[in-house]
């Protein structure tokens, strides 16, 4: 469903996001690409309540570590998710997923999905997904240019 040739940019992130919220069972989320190496939002998902200045900034460092780390390849440890990916605050907890794909550039970073959980810490998500996920935006972003596409906003 996400390698629809029909739907565009932003309905494609959209559709990632939810499939990762439907994976970790959370309740909201954001989804970030990357475009010359600078995060830019593309979907969103009731992230209003959850995302704080704080998960902001810790979602903006979780992404440049891994660009800054030499040792971040595909199929590598940035596949594993450890509880450093994991931020817990008031009653929300987020978890950081970076999205890989090997033809996304040098470390083939396609970008960055953080969601949240006012219910627990949002569980792992199965490798086969993030690798999924991460080639079909990587292919969408390949078909289309992302520059003119929408952020996608979803209220449940």
């Amino acid at each position: 469903m996400l390698a629809g040739g029909s739907l565009s940019f932003a309905e494609r992130s959209h559709k990632a996001l939810q499939i990762l919220a439907e994976h970790t069972r959370s309740s909201s989320g954001v989804l970030f690409v990357l475009e010359d190496n600078t995060p830019r939002l593309v979907a969103s998902l009731r992230a209003d309540e959850s995302m704080t200045a704080e998960v902001e900034a810790w979602s903006a460092a979780q992404l440049s570590r891994e660009l800054d780390d030499p040792d971040t390849e595909i199929g590598e440890v940035a596949h594993l998710q450890t509880s450093s990916d994991v931020l817990t605050g008031g009653r929300w907890s987020h978890r950081a997923l970076l999205l890989l794909d090997a033809r996304a550039g040098e470390h083939g970073v396609v970008g960055l999905a953080v969601l949240g959980s006012d219910n627990g810490e949002p569980r792992p998500c199965p490798r086969a997904v993030l690798n999924a996920v991460a080639y079909n935006l990587q292919r969408a972003r390949e078909q289309q240019s992302t520059s003119a596409a929408p952020v996608v906003v979803v209220e449940h």
